[in-house]
C-alpha cells in the first residue's frame, strides 16, 4: 500500500513559500522512516542469517507451521508418503 502527493506549480516560484514546510515535511518523513527501520531490525536480525539473508530454521518452523494451520492446507499437502 502507497501514496503519493502530486503538487503542481504554473510558475517555478509558486512553491518558494512553501520551502521551510517541504524541508520540515522530508526531515519527519525521514526520521519516522528511520525509526521504523530500527524498530524492524532486531526481528529481522533475530530471524534473518546476517550473512545469506535467509529465514533461520527457527523462523522457517514457525512459516511452516502458520501454513500448515491455514483452511485448506491439508487436502493442497496431501497425507504424505503412503
Amino acid at each position: 500500500m502507497g501514496a503519493g502527493l502530486v503538487l503542481y506549480a504554473d510558475t517555478s516560484d509558486d512553491f518558494e513559500g512553501l520551502k521551510g514546510l517541504f524541508e520540515s515535511l522530508a526531515a519527519m518523513f525521514g526520521s519516522l522512516l528511520a525509526k521504523g527501520e530500527a524498530q524492524a531490525a532486531p526481528s529481522r536480525a533475530a530471524t534473518t542469517d546476517a550473512l545469506t539473508g535467509l529465514a533461520k530454521r527457527l523462523q522457517l518452523e514457525r512459516l511452516n507451521d502458520a501454513l500448515r494451520q491455514r483452511p485448506g492446507a491439508a487436502a493442497s499437502a496431501g497425507a504424505g508418503p503412503a
